[in-house]
């Protein structure tokens, strides 16, 4: 019997994956300690091997390059998605991989050469099999029973750091430092297919189950109209008004009002706020699918997904959306957005959500490349034409626009640039982010007005939101940190972070300063009681926040599962304490917030039921067509 060396292939690759793994806990928590490393991730990956050492003895070296490029490549996009979303990477994932394409500029800024050190084992042994014909031994050099038992041992292993660890679990990427990013993995994947498994198993999710889950102290957050004699304020001040919505890609409120060296960063938006209603705690609540998942919230008023993007988990649903309940009210929908369809499967997502027309790339042209397409100002003016067309013919309108320009790295053309910064700020990260946003509202004011030459200013509601973050937090250098502090006089933290504006003008209203907190899913019932739309039929997790007396909502995906946000402040479901979003003082309740996290948790659990749960599309029947 063989005795087992390096020059075993199972040994080999087995020792060499530890180390890559090693330099992955290195890269992501900074742990330089070995023999924790070799611990935690040694029993997996000798699980792994495995499958490679039981497969046919004809193609075994074949095999084992294979799983081996494949554990690489897995490794580095688990590094440059922690780079990007600051978490662990999950098996639903992987699909990110079709998007790479769209976002080169973002990868670049992500992506070091010294990373392909995972892929040197590769090499090495490509070589070795140059200059000697094979230099691995073929068999295993266990018998059957050892092989067997070593496997036990390694299930042991990797049985007892996940429970050890489980505390832990509710932070993803915490519990993959604690018990091993390979069984953090594998728990990931259990879990997924646990959560769906229930929400299969969900009967019919009612408006009422979500009202019920959500009432806070005895109180409903949200007034319903059956049974009350009075309607809810503003409901029906925008009635039947055209409506505008524009999602700006990557803006957060402390933009808004900000300047710079005496000057302003988004005066157009400034000026708008003096006459809209302004969201002074609206908050981003996107998944993985990042804009497409803002857009789906917004228009759906359901929650993202813990993993993964509704628009490629959910392709073929029949959504309950703003556009369907706007075509009741004779409402025609169109979505503008400058790249292609393709970009988060939106060709699928927009059929569901029931737009009738959508204006992408091949509508725009390359007039005007700015970053991922073309730039917001081409955007604005190429679709101002088919507002116009609509007026003219009478028909009453939902046009929803996707800004793009502002998008990571923030990187303009100098032409496209007319905002000075000190010094110390030109050429940095948050320098660059001011001046994409300062173009960006540029564009929005020569569409403002153009809206207005068209005739369409007055007969239209106006609204601007932000998307997500554009600075993460929780990735920033030093120096960017000081730089932000400087500039905002505070801390930037993840309250900042998810921070967004919400901005709705509609004519004939004055201006408002909304304080009640809400998220992304609370736009859709706003804005309906805005339009005189009744929702009391229609499933939504979200409340109008111009007339709720309170309000939680989950945070998923980027927070532990049970964060939320409430009126009080932000609290994360791994510290079990929470934040004031004013004053950022942190507090706890003396009972805790147990029924909290089993409100938000529950509601969750409903929507992703009712998601899972909702009928296909018929294809047949789909009035979507794409703008030409």
């Amino acid at each position: 019997m063989r005795r087992l060396t390096w020059t075993n292939q199972y040994v080999f690759f087995t020792l060499i994956s530890v180390l890559k793994l090693y330099l992955v806990r290195i890269i992501l928590y900074k742990d330089y300690n070995v023999m924790r490393a070799v611990g935690l991730e040694l029993a997996p990956l000798l699980l792994l091997y495995s499958v490679a050492e039981v497969a046919g003895r004809k193609f075994k070296s074949i095999i084992y390059l294979a799983v081996s490029f494949l554990f690489s490549s897995i490794l580095l996009a688990l590094i440059l998605y922690y780079e990007q979303f600051g978490r662990i990477i999950n098996y639903e994932s992987i699909y990110l991989i079709s998007y790479v394409g769209h976002v080169q500029a973002s990868l670049k800024e992500l992506f070091s050469y010294w990373y392909l050190v995972f892929y040197l084992d590769l090499v090495v042994v490509f070589l070795l099999l140059f200059v000697k014909r094979h230099p691995f031994r073929s068999a295993s050099g266990l018998g059957v029973v050892k092989f067997v038992a070593l496997l036990f041992v390694a299930l042991l292993l990797s049985g007892f750091n996940i429970y050890e660890h489980r505390a832990s679990r509710i932070n993803i990427t915490q519990f993959a430092q604690a018990a091993g990013i390979m069984n953090a993995e594998g728990v990931q994947v259990y879990h997924e297919l646990k959560q769906s498994w229930a929400a299969g198993h969900v009967g019919t999710v009612t408006q009422s189950d979500i009202e019920a889950c959500r009432r806070i102290d005895g109180d409903e957050a949200q007034p319903r109209w059956k049974g009350i004699s009075t309607e809810p304020r503003f409901f029906g001040s925008a009635r039947g008004k055209n409506l505008i919505v524009v999602q700006l890609e990557s803006f957060q409120n402390f933009l808004l009002g900000l300047k710079v060296e005496g000057q302003e960063i988004t005066p157009n938006l400034n000026r708008l706020a003096q006459g809209s209603l302004v969201f002074s705690h609206f908050y981003s609540q996107i998944g993985q699918g990042n804009t497409s998942d803002a857009e789906f919230i917004f228009n759906t008023s359901l929650y993202p997904l813990e993993n993964g993007a509704i628009s490629s988990s959910y392709p073929n649903k029949d959504f309950p959306s703003l556009p369907k309940v706007l075509r009741e009210h004779g409402y025609a929908s169109f979505t503008f957005h400058g790249n292609d369809l393709s970009f988060w499967n939106r060709k699928e997502l927009y059929a569901g959500l029931g737009y009738d027309r959508a204006y992408d790339k091949q509508f725009f042209g390359e007039e005007e490349t700015l970053g991922m397409g073309p730039s917001d100002q081409v955007l604005f003016r190429k679709a101002l034409p088919v507002l116009t067309e609509a007026q003219r013919q009478g028909q009453t309108f939902y046009a929803n626009f996707i800004t793009l320009t502002c998008h990571h790295p923030y990187i303009l053309p100098p032409e496209r640039l007319d905002l000075t910064l000190p010094k110390e700020i030109e050429g940095t990260l948050t320098g660059n982010y001011l001046k994409s946003s300062h173009y960006v509202d540029e564009a929005i004011g020569e569409f403002i007005e153009g809206l207005k030459q068209a005739g369409l200013w007055a007969d239209s509601v106006m609204v601007f939101y932000g998307d997500h973050f554009g600075l993460n937090a929780w990735k920033l250098d030093k120096g960017e940190e000081k730089i932000l502090q400087k500039i905002l006089g505070r801390s930037y933290d993840e309250i900042e972070m998810f921070h967004i504006p919400l901005l709705i003008r509609v004519p004939g209203l004055l201006g408002e300063v909304v304080t009640q907190s809400g998220g992304q899913v609370d736009a859709l019932p706003t804005l309906a009681n805005l339009l005189g739309v009744n929702l009391a039929d229609q499933v939504h997790f979200g409340v109008d926040l111009l007339n709720a007396r309170q309000n939680i909502f989950p945070l998923r995906f980027y927070f532990p599962e049970g964060s939320f946000i409430n009126d009080e402040g932000l609290f994360r479901a791994d510290s079990k304490k929470a934040r004031k979003l004013e004053t950022r003082d942190e507090f706890e309740l003396p009972g805790g917030y147990q029924s909290e996290e089993k409100k938000v948790h529950d509601l969750m659990y409903l929507s992703d039921a009712y998601l899972r749960n909702l009928p296909e599309r018929s294809k047949v029947g789909d009035v979507f067509m794409r703008g030409s």
